[in-house]
């Protein structure tokens, strides 16, 4: 019991101690701050945590690695629009991991305290448990956030088609309907617009953009669309009907999966049916034939 006490215990230390160590040591150097501005990538900002980075980088650049790679959290992070860095969400990871250790820890220091030893064997197991699926359970978080919002974005995707067709058949530009729209309707793909357009403002070509925008939201019906937009202008076709048509096919798509989503849960909109009205059923059916009986 002492020695799986003492192993446990030197555990947890350590974990406390890396973090402490984590938050000192969390001074970004130059060549780091002015990357983003330059346009270089920041993977090499996680080599500032020298006792993070082996762990980090088994854990999420490897073949089997159990954690989301650098170039998957990067496009989540876009996916999400969210501001955090790679390093910021590496270090938010890796306090969940530690987080996830310490509770196992405490779990088996209770084992402990009331006369259940632990096998220090399966002590070991537990931990690394806790530790790599906290870390996994911050990337899943991650890439359902992503997912939501990749959903709303779809959602709302035909009715901004169809605005959009409306304003260019009224002879406006395609980009000044697209941030007449944008400045107009609420929602995920009006800030994806928005931020489109504030790149075309500083002089980012607007084919390139649209492209780039698509391939970062990685959405079947936004790429559809975006690529029918990109050929209209570059052939010469006429933009608005191009708009109305995509967003027709925008709504059906999106009844397609309505229906292939009922098809999946059959079985699970089966049970009310089967443990609720059908008892219920045969309930009203027997009251009165079993009153009757009772009174003869």
């Amino acid at each position: 019991m002492s020695f799986s006490a003492a192993f446990i215990g030197t555990l947890f230390s350590g974990g406390a101690l890396l973090l402490v160590a984590t938050i000192r040591n969390s001074k970004v150097s130059m060549a780091n701050s002015i990357a983003p501005y330059l346009g270089l990538p920041n993977f090499s900002e996680l080599s500032r945590d020298r006792y993070f980075t082996k762990i980090q980088n088994a854990l999420s650049n490897g073949k089997s690695s159990p954690w989301a790679s650098d170039k998957r959290v990067l496009l989540e992070l876009r996916r999400c629009a969210s501001d955090q860095t790679l390093i910021g969400f590496r270090f938010e990871q890796l306090v969940f991991a530690l987080l996830g250790t310490i509770a196992v820890s405490f779990w088996v220091v209770l084992k402990i305290l009331n006369s259940q030893p632990v096998q220090p064997i399966l002590g070991i197991v537990l931990l690394v448990l806790g530790f790599v699926g906290a870390g996994g359970f911050r990337s899943w978080l991650l890439k359902e956030t992503s997912r939501l919002r990749i959903k709303n974005i779809e959602a709302q995707l035909p009715a901004v088609l169809d605005l959009l067709a409306f304003a260019v058949a009224a002879g406006e530009p395609v980009v000044t309907a697209m941030q007449r729209v944008a400045n107009t309707c609420a929602g995920e793909l009006s800030v994806e617009i928005r931020r489109l357009i504030s790149g075309i403002l500083v002089g980012d070509n607007f084919i390139v953009s649209l492209d780039r925008m698509s391939k970062e939201l990685a959405s079947q019906s936004v790429s559809r669309a975006f690529r029918a937009l990109i050929m209209a202008i570059e052939r010469g076709t006429p933009i608005a009907d191009v708009l109305r048509a995509q967003a027709m096919d925008a709504r059906h798509l999106e009844a397609r999966k309505l229906v292939m989503l009922a098809g999946k849960k059959e079985t699970l909109m089966m049970i009310p049916v089967v443990f609720l009205i059908l008892p219920m059923i045969v309930i009203v059916a027997l009251y009165p034939g079993l009153i009757a009986l009772r009174t003869f």
